[in-house]
């Protein structure tokens, strides 16, 4: 199963998988050193952070470095395309959770095999 982006000027009330809102908190000064070098030199001018829903529920920041154990690191994901039909790279693996891709506006299946509701 795949799902669809869906793109929200706010977040919705009750979310679902492929919901994607802004997340004006990651402009906060505690956070900017969590968003992207690309979104920050890139993107911050014309849009705030987006934040989508992956399949399992998990809130996955597009705008954002990686991050494991409470710490972030690297440069984030490369970020094509305009909202809601971004595709990134690489992959996004919220372990144990969901392992997949965004690609042309569309969350893939869990590319470990699990299945969602």
């Amino acid at each position: 199963m795949s799902w669809p982006i869906r793109l929200h000027t706010e977040r919705p009330e009750r979310p679902h998988v492929g919901d994607m809102f802004p997340a004006p908190h990651w402009l906060d000064p505690a956070c900017l050193k969590k968003l992207s070098p690309a979104y920050l030199a890139e993107r911050r001018q014309k849009r705030q952070p987006l934040v989508v829903v992956l399949p399992g529920g998990a809130y996955f920041c597009i705008d954002c470095r990686a991050w494991s154990e409470g710490k972030s690191y690297g440069d984030g994901w490369t970020v094509t395309g305009e909202p809601p039909n971004v595709t990134l790279s690489p992959s996004i693996n919220i372990i144990g959770h969901y392992h997949g891709w965004i690609q042309n506006g569309v969350i893939t299946d869990d590319c470990e095999g699990r299945t969602f509701a």
